[in-house]
């Protein structure tokens, strides 16, 4: 019998039964893989999300990848509508219900300063009363004993004194030092509230957003395997592989629809973490457009962190008040010395001639001999509390400087991770083509192209971390430098 030639042998192996399912097979896997292909976009609403390609703003997280001039039209129209960060980052500015405590705060701080410094300006009260006396008296001014005498009349006295204090030991001069160095606390206070709060909002959007394109990622993996899930079936059902593959198509597409319930579940859970943070409900949030520049040098950033962070500012306003408590406490030790004018006028209406003014201008000096030790004692907590708060301010300063080192590395690292993931995604990406077209002719087992199409998804996940991570840790650094204010990030705010 004369042999066939190889390529007659493949075209009649092709259109026989079996070749059907294989190409059908074939075709399926390769449409599942275009599907993966394009689920590195967010899809901002994650209730409308097809199970096909998933069109979104992906900039800032993924890799866009290529598009036909309707994706760049759509993706257009999505953005032009989106709600950006700088817009969250206002509304929790002007509206967060927590900084407008606090710049309440910052006022009453005014407030106790504006009260010490009264306190070295001039006191003027006045006084008066008016009521109706009785008097009854049997007594000569001789003193012997007589007829009784009453006299019944309306009086009124009126009185002023005016108060100026010269010196009182310092202590006056203490309290506006106090009261001033507890403004600069407070206002340090607000502005580390004020950081916080947009370091929240930055990672809430972030997390938001990479939720999403999980929830897209995952909803295309279920897809994905779904047809998988197919595929196999279709090759039991020809003899080509055991009822095992089977089974594991679906093991694996099962746990996947197990993974895109939590993933779900995540995005809601950070999507009331925006709520309360924000004021509202996010509906579309758009790509990120840049990340901050921060310092190419460690140095730089603990120099700046060391000058202008806002929990720091806080410690060291805590000594300098500590610092004036000191000296008011010494204070009550030395003479207070003060001017006191008084005038007063009496007047009772029985006798028109009666009436009595006076009138006086004195200094008075007051001082201290003795107060049981209160006053000691009063002195050396002043100065313990001081001590205190001087090495409280020492812990805070290196807890500083290892917060921003922690955070200066975490933003390299993490730009270096994002490079490494693209890479990553790149060779997954060529490893599960590769896979499937050896699937296809027997080269792999059904099992093998699972593990890449897993590879592939952790893979892209991985970016996706890799690019929350590091746009998050440049803020970190950022607001543990005190540079994080809605200014830098581009916000404009009517406050």
């Amino acid at each position: 019998m004369t042999e066939l030639p190889a390529h007659f042998e493949m075209w009649r192996f092709v259109n026989s039964k079996l070749g059907v399912v294989v190409r059908n097979t074939m075709f399926s896997i390769l449409m599942a893989s275009a599907a993966m292909a394009g689920s590195a976009g967010y899809a901002q609403d994650s209730s409308d999300v097809s199970d096909n390609v998933l069109l979104g703003d992906s900039a800032a997280i993924l890799p866009t990848p290529s598009s036909d001039e309707t994706l760049d039209k759509n993706s257009a129209s999505l953005s032009a509508s989106a709600e950006t960060l700088a817009d969250s980052i206002r509304a929790a500015y002007e509206r967060n219900p927590s900084i407008l405590a606090q710049r309440k705060q910052r006022m009453i701080a005014d407030e106790r300063l504006e009260q010490a410094r009264s306190t070295k300006r001039p006191q003027v009260s006045v006084s008066t009363s008016a009521g109706y006396a009785i008097t009854r008296s049997n007594q000569s001014f001789l003193g012997s004993t007589g007829p009784e005498i009453s006299t019944q009349a309306p009086q009124t006295t009126f009185g002023l004194e005016f108060r100026q204090s010269l010196w009182n030991g310092g202590r006056n001069d203490a309290a506006v030092g106090e009261a001033s160095a507890s403004v600069t606390a407070a206002e340090s206070q607000l502005f580390s509230a004020e950081q916080q709060m947009i370091l929240n909002v930055v990672t809430n959007y972030m997390d938001v957003l990479s939720s999403e394109a999980e929830v897209d990622i995952r909803k295309n993996n279920v897809s994905v395997l779904s047809r998988q899930v197919e595929a196999a079936t279709d090759r039991f059902n020809v003899g080509e592989v055991t009822r095992t593959d089977v089974a594991q198509a679906q093991a694996r597409h099962a746990g996947a629809r197990a993974q895109l319930a939590s993933a779900q579940a995540q995005l809601e859970s950070n999507r009331a973490v925006f709520q309360e943070l924000v004021g509202r409900w996010p509906t579309q949030l758009s790509q990120i457009a840049f990340t901050p520049a921060y310092p190419e040098g460690l140095d730089e950033a603990v120099s700046a962190a060391i000058e202008f962070n806002p929990d720091l500012l806080v410690a060291k306003a805590n000594v300098e008040a500590a610092s004036q408590r000191v000296k008011s406490a010494k204070g009550q030790t030395r003479p207070d010395i003060a001017i006191v004018g008084a005038a007063g006028l009496s007047q009772s209406y029985d006798d028109d001639t009666f009436e009595n003014n006076n009138a006086s201008v004195v200094a008075q000096l007051r001082l201290p001999l003795y107060q049981g030790g209160r006053i000691a004692s009063q002195i050396r907590a002043a100065a313990l509390e001081r001590d205190q708060l001087r090495l409280q301010y020492r812990a805070a300063e290196r807890n500083l400087i290892a917060q921003v080192t922690r955070a200066w590395h975490g933003a390299l690292a993490s730009s270096r991770a994002i490079e490494a993931s693209e890479r990553q995604v790149e060779a997954a990406q060529i490893a599960f083509d590769g896979a499937e077209q050896e699937l296809a002719v027997g080269l792999r087992t059904t099992l093998d192209l699972l593990d890449q199409e897993q590879e592939l998804l952790d893979a892209r996940l991985l970016l996706i971390q890799a690019n929350r991570d590091h746009y998050v840790a440049v803020h970190q650094l950022l607001a543990a430098m005190g540079a994080l204010t809605p200014e830098s990030l581009g916000v404009n705010t009517s406050l």
